[in-house]
């Protein structure tokens, strides 16, 4: 591997290119999407934190939305 090729990067400076990389409309989407996921676990009577739930619970959950979901008609 050639290292002149090669700077040192700082985790700052890591974290500066990945946030400056992000999209805004997406990050907005996201926190969207994860309010609506937090409303359908407490209307479904989980009480759990994102953080916790496993991978195969997501999936379950996920499916169970998917097959709930019902598009609602705008007034």
């Amino acid at each position: 591997m050639d290292l002149d090729r090669h700077i040192a990067v700082s985790a700052e400076d890591t974290y500066q290119f990945i946030d400056s990389k992000k999209n805004t409309s997406t990050v907005k989407k996201d926190k969207r999407d994860i309010n609506r996921f937090r409303t359908w676990l407490s209307v479904e009577g989980e009480s759990w934190e994102l953080e916790d739930i496993s991978s195969e619970v997501l999936y379950m959950f996920m499916a169970r939305i998917f097959l709930s979901a019902r598009k609602v008609k705008d007034n």
